[in-house]
């Protein structure tokens, strides 16, 4: 799902952030296409599929990555300028 502001295009997407008595979860990401980011630790993320709600996506890629049934406890709005 694609934004258009200002004649700026922009990619909804959501990163999910879990805790645990203190720890926080990281995964190995798998982006063979961006050499910059592949075999690095990072938070589980992902980019919205149409007409998918930002919760939908964390539920959804949290599944997908690593194999969790979340529950979204609060959304905090952020933006990542490229």
């Amino acid at each position: 799902r694609f934004v258009y502001t200002n004649a700026r295009m922009y990619e909804l997407g959501a990163l999910a952030v879990i805790e645990n008595d203190g720890k926080y979860l990281m995964t190995k990401i798998f982006a063979p296409h961006n050499q910059q980011a592949h075999g690095k630790w990072g938070f589980i993320a992902g980019v919205c599929e149409p007409k998918e709600t930002l919760e939908q996506t964390l539920i959804r890629e949290s599944h997908e990555e690593a194999g969790l049934s979340i529950s979204v406890l609060r959304m905090i709005p952020f933006a990542v300028e490229q």
